[in-house]
């Protein structure tokens, strides 16, 4: 018998009662899962291997899905064991300092029950339960294929949510790289782009998990959740198509950021190369007259030096006026 107080919860339930609760002693929730209800339990953390364990000899799993449950990089996946459907995706959110965080979330379900593992972080299925406890709700009529749908849609709004802050972020990144240019935007820019490419590689596998479900390929999902399955299957798709957008939008705003300091650059050279170019015939003159003869003819005059800055002047000053009509300056 293991013990966990804090983190295995039940929620057990159909369209009449509903059961929902902590469990301090593991052996509890077996009993429910023969009664005619959707049994749900929901472990919080993976710490207690034991407790997992004994989860997996009490619903029959295969080792290799607790195997799966644990590896905290398994990719979005469906996997068919007969009498029970083994699922693996992420959950998404930002931390206080807006910080891009992933928690690897599993579900097991067969005919009359659902077990959801995960390790910390927020609370994704909190519509779900919200929904359960509303006795008119559909959620309340329909078995464990219906309740995996839920969890599905509540963590595809999930995602939306998420991308919308991402747009927002995007969008405001934009503006402000059409206004100005700074190293602290391009930072930014790089971050808004790792993050969605991270989402984007997170997600696409989620998309065969969904066009898996909603072609109905297993004898547990029932015809009449299939279309909710396809409903779940379209958001995805579409949710898809918006990060792609957005990454799309990035790199436009990059190549801005980049055309703009390349412009820039321009600039700078063109006024340096115009400067360079002015004093080029300046330094042949003083070069001239700087060189040590003693006899130029030049030299003895009084109006030698006047004579030469005038000419440097006028040199400069002529070829100022010929740029300006080039429009070079």
């Amino acid at each position: 018998m293991a013990r966990d107080a804090v983190t295995l919860t039940l929620v057990d339930y159909n369209e009449k009662r509903l059961t929902e609760k902590r469990i301090a002693f593991i052996d509890e929730c077996f009993r429910y899962k023969n009664q005619k209800s959707v049994t749900w339990v929901h472990l919080d953390s993976l710490k207690n291997t034991t407790l997992l364990k004994s989860i997996g000899d009490g619903f029959g799993l295969h080792p290799l899905v607790l195997e799966n449950i644990l590896d905290a990089d398994q990719r979005a996946k469906i996997e068919d064991y007969g009498d029970y459907l083994f699922l693996n995706f992420s959950g998404f959110a930002f931390d206080k300092a807006k910080r891009f965080l992933t928690t690897p979330i599993s579900a097991v379900f067969g005919p009359k029950f659902v077990i959801t593992f995960q390790e910390g972080g927020e609370d994704f299925f909190a519509p779900v339960r919200e929904q359960i406890r509303n006795a008119k709700s559909r959620i309340r009529k329909e078995g464990p294929d219906y309740l995996v749908y839920a969890m599905l849609d509540a963590l595809v709004d999930q995602y939306f949510t998420l991308v919308d802050q991402l747009e927002e972020n995007v969008e405001l990144l934009e503006d402000r790289l059409t206004r100005t240019s700074s190293q602290k935007s391009l930072q930014n820019l790089h971050t808004l782009k790792r993050q969605l490419t991270h989402l984007r590689r997170a997600v696409a596998p989620l998309r065969d998990v969904l066009s898996n479900l909603e072609r109905g390929s297993t004898r547990i999902i029932k015809k009449s959740t299939i279309v909710y399955m396809r409903d779940v299957y379209e958001h995805m798709i579409h949710l898809i198509e918006t990060i792609e957008t957005l990454r799309e939008s990035l790199s436009g705003a990059l190549d801005v950021y980049l055309s703009r300091e390349s412009a820039r650059t321009n600039e700078i050279m063109k006024v340096l190369t115009v400067i360079s170019t002015v004093f080029i015939p300046l330094t042949f003159i003083t070069g001239v007259y700087g060189m040590n003869f003693h006899f130029m003819p030049e030299i003895p005059s009084v109006y030698g030096y006047p004579a030469a800055l005038l000419l440097m002047l006028s040199i400069g000053g002529f070829m100022l006026l010929y740029f300006h009509r080039k429009k070079w300056v």
